[in-house]
């Protein structure tokens, strides 16, 4: 036999790394390999880059992990949560290939329980959510997209594919890392955040453990109103009448002040009645007093022998009022009081502690029954006949109809199901409710020209118009109006906004002794809803002026609108651990979505706009001076997301990209590593938000153990609060269901 000589095997040529964007190698189109690049920017799409290989010619061993990652584990040991997910994804390698595709499922993340020695970077934190839990499964929550390329699978931290779709918070809507990646705050790190060996499987890991307590929560308030409100089917269990006061006050100085629902006189007259004889009154009235006392309760500091059961009767009370809503239509039909009725469902809704992400949907549902009552025609044309009480408590539903459709296009992207030219009503009048007049009033009574309780609605009507011409052009996929026309629009609803806050300045300094004049979150929340428009339409386009200088107006023009809207966190948050007493800055912490939403996103391009400013303009434009201030307006910021957690706000996306931006920020000006500070401000913001989740977890778990017997008389309470007697044991408004 003839002894071959061994010819060792040439070296294996290797494909150099891949530095284009993975949208750009899937497209095969030239890559800038900027962040993003140009081609995605004008695409829309996700740009994000493949991280390097982590092993080229054998396996790696495997890094010890850093003291501050120890203790980090250690904080979190003892935690109680079943299973635990592999981030990083198992690494088997070999000599010819940094990964090794075998055993390994092509359309999941592979989910270990435990991990060999030989695994390739850090020890994943223990007791980590797993993500294949069915029961605790959610797509919005952590996108991390197993990826294929050339032989090599990796994660990537991306938004899901419809996510530029999601209107002007659309920043929240996505993961956390993947926005601080957007906001440019890993400057060296660059495709380390795809890395599952680094330190970002450890953030990942306390993520994942935040949002389990977070839907673990969510499930349990949810389930808990729903077993409450089965069991009412008599009567409803209100507070004392104390309580019920402060309540419906609350409402009526706050949200009813501004957005007219109701006609005030009427609805005191039924409520004394009710407390009078409660089996007097109608079911009608009954759902409307529930949903203004749980309105109502967003608004009690603690200064108000403040019970923290209230917030939850009050999301029993909404969802009670949500289910004989629809029962109800099948015998009522569709009135003015059934549409009263579902325009504080949707106030309550957004205020409630079980939030839900299709909220947008049931908006069109008063719309529909607005359009089916006709009234989007102006009654002095089409029913002159009707009484001027009729007539104006008909104009100031439709402008509260279309107050929430116009909030929720622009909170949800998506476009209002009426347009400009659909109605001709006229906005309401400026009157005092005691001075309409009913039929057989010979002289009706005429507007005012001081402040009413109307005024708010008035103003709010009269730039519906410009404001829904901008949410039609946000949500469009082929906008018709021009980047010109769209700053005159701009021009036009700024010149509009300024001329009525001027207003209701006159309406205070010259006000008569005693006459009513406008509160401080009257003012704020008109300022809000007008100016959030010009946040959103200017947003649209500040993101181009990087690229085009033509669009610099748009740049500026949305971050001093942003300032603007922020301003009012600097006056509530002058101490982070106590409840603020004011109506708006409790609204913006105890009020769900209904402002919070436009101010995370106000923040967020104040953070992109200093971090962007200081990091790639060798003569940043923003002096020391004014540093100062966007970095304690950014810090406001982040008390006020600390202080929506501790109130029951499930949330932790504002706090921790807040808090690493204004790390990132504050390690440019002591020159000190970027990186490091932004991974422990990441840390530090997840840490804090672990432990009030998982108070928060325990609390509402003892909440739902707490007894609960049907007496004959129907649902009976525990007391709550025996020392200060909240809960009236006397008083059982009966349900009269179908009259």
């Amino acid at each position: 036999m003839v002894n071959l000589p061994y010819i060792e095997n040439p070296p294996r040529k290797r494909r150099r790394p891949a530095v284009a964007c993975v949208e750009c190698r899937r497209r095969k189109v030239k890559c800038d390999r900027a962040k993003p690049c140009g081609p995605c920017y004008q695409s829309a799409l996700t740009c994000y880059y493949r991280p390097p290989s982590f092993s080229q010619s054998g396996p790696a061993p495997a890094p010890a992990p850093a003291p501050a990652q120890q203790s980090l584990h250690s904080s979190f040991q003892g935690t109680n949560l079943t299973g635990s997910v592999s981030l990083p994804m198992d690494q088997r390698t070999s000599p010819s290939s940094g990964f090794s595709d075998e055993s390994r499922p092509k359309s999941a993340i592979q989910v270990d329980t435990h991990r060999s020695s030989s695994s390739v970077g850090t020890q994943n934190p223990p007791n980590v959510l797993t993500s294949s839990d069915p029961d605790f499964s959610s797509p919005d929550l952590l996108f991390l997209d197993a990826q294929q390329d050339d032989g090599q699978r990796f994660i990537s931290v991306s938004p899901p594919a419809d996510s530029s779709a999601t209107g002007c918070t659309k920043h929240f809507k996505e993961h956390t890392i993947a926005g601080l990646d957007r906001l440019g705050l890993f400057s060296s790190m660059n495709g380390q955040i795809n890395d599952p060996t680094g330190e970002f499987a450890e953030v990942r890991g306390m993520l994942e453990k935040c949002h389990h307590y977070a839907r673990g929560i969510q499930s349990m308030r949810s389930s808990k109103r729903a077993r409450l409100s089965s069991l009412i089917d008599g009567p409803i269990k209100l507070p004392r009448r104390s309580t019920c006061d402060k309540l419906m006050q609350n409402y009526l100085r706050t949200f009813e002040s501004t957005i007219r629902i109701l006609h005030i006189p009427s609805f005191k007259a039924e409520y004394e009645s009710y407390w009078i004889n409660p089996w007097g009154v109608s079911d009608v009235f009954l759902r409307k007093l529930i949903l203004v006392l749980a309105i109502g309760t967003c608004f009690i500091g603690y200064s108000d022998a403040y019970d923290p059961q209230l917030r939850s009767m009050a999301s029993t009370w909404t969802y009670d009022a949500q289910a004989w809503l629809m029962r109800a239509f099948d015998v009522r039909g569709v009135d003015l009081d059934m549409l009263e009725v579902s325009c504080l469902l949707i106030t309550a809704r957004k205020t409630d502690l079980v939030t839900s992400q299709l909220d947008w949907i049931s908006v069109d549902f008063p719309l529909r029954m607005a359009l089916r009552l006709q009234l989007h025609k102006e009654p002095s044309i089409h029913f002159p006949h009707l009484s001027q009480l009729e007539a104006e408590r008909r104009r100031r539903l439709w402008a509260a109809v279309l107050e929430n459709c116009l909030q929720s296009s622009l909170d949800s992207g998506i476009p209002m199901s009426i347009s400009n030219d659909a109605f001709d009503c006229l906005p309401p009048g400026n009157f005092n409710d005691v001075d309409l007049r009913e039929d057989g009033h010979p002289e009706p009574a005429t507007e005012s020209s001081g402040f009413t309780e109307s005024t708010m609605s008035n103003f709010l009507m009269k730039t519906m118009r410009l404001r829904m011409r901008i949410a039609q052009f946000l949500s469009s996929l082929q906008p018709e109006l021009s980047y010109h026309e769209a700053l005159k629009l701009s021009a036009d609803l700024e010149a509009l906004c300024r001329s009525q806050e001027k207003d209701l300045q006159l309406f205070t300094t010259r006000a008569a002794p005693g006459s009513a004049v406008p509160s401080d979150f009257q003012k704020k929340l008109h300022s809000s809803l007008i100016r959030r428009c010009l946040l959103a339409l200017h947003g649209n386009f500040a993101s181009k002026a990087k690229f085009d200088p033509l669009f610099y107006f748009s740049h500026k023009a949305a971050t001093e609108t942003s300032l603007f809207l922020l301003k009012y966190l600097l006056s509530s948050q002058k101490n982070s651990h106590a409840m603020p007493e004011d109506d708006f800055s409790l609204l913006i912490i105890s009020g769900s979505s209904i402002i919070i939403s436009f101010l995370w996103e106000a923040t967020a391009h104040v953070c992109a706009d200093v971090i962007n400013n200081i990091t790639e303009s060798p003569f940043p434009l923003i002096s020391s001076l004014s540093r100062s201030e966007l970095t304690q307006t950014i810090q406001c910021a982040i008390d006020t997301a600390r202080s929506c957690l501790r109130a029951g706000d499930t949330a932790v996306e504002p706090l921790v990209l807040f808090s690493c931006s204004l790390a990132h920020i504050k390690s440019v000006s002591e020159e000190k590593p970027i990186d490091k500070s932004v991974m422990d401000a990441a840390r530090s913001s997840l840490l804090f938000c672990y432990k009030v989740l998982e108070s928060g977890y325990r609390e509402e778990g003892q909440d739902s153990r707490l007894d609960i017997s049907i007496g004959r008389h129907g649902l009976e309470f525990p007391d709550y609060d025996s020392g200060t007697d909240l809960w009236d044991t006397v008083v059982n408004a009966p349900i009269m269901l179908f009259e």
